[in-house]
């Protein structure tokens, strides 16, 4: 079990409101974490066992390489494909609480692999109207 928590420490550590707390706990139990809470003027909340919640934490060529592989992914999808939505949300989250040169040396790479793409499948088009499958 884990260390229990009144409302008003976990909103004074985040520096927000009790009602924001509720909201998030709701949030938490709705992506399936077992948040646990006991009521009254001395209620608080906990995780239930086998529940943590790990941070992520990247250095930054790993938060660079994610970013890539977000925006990468985003390019090859379709607009229509529900994964498009997610895929921008977490790419704009992420870009959102990085430092603006992790953002910006990721855009670069970014500019880069997209004019490699866009190369790799100028050269597979030809390759197939060479081989007649267009």
């Amino acid at each position: 079990m884990g260390e229990r928590l009144q409302g008003h420490e976990i909103a004074t550590a985040l520096g927000i409101d009790r009602r924001s707390v509720r909201r998030h706990i709701s949030q938490l139990r709705a992506a399936g974490y077992e948040v646990k809470s006991s009521r009254g003027s001395y209620g608080s909340y906990w995780l239930g066992q086998g529940n943590t919640i790990a941070p992520l934490r990247f250095d930054d060529p790993e938060a660079r390489t994610v970013l890539l592989a977000l925006s990468t992914l985003l390019a090859a999808l379709d607009r229509n494909d529900p994964l498009w939505e997610e895929t921008l949300e977490l790419l704009e989250s992420m870009r959102a609480v990085l430092p603006e040169a992790v953002v910006a040396e990721a855009r670069e790479q970014e500019r880069e692999v997209t004019r490699r793409i866009k190369k790799m499948s100028a050269v597979y088009g030809v390759w197939e109207r060479a081989e007649g499958r267009r």
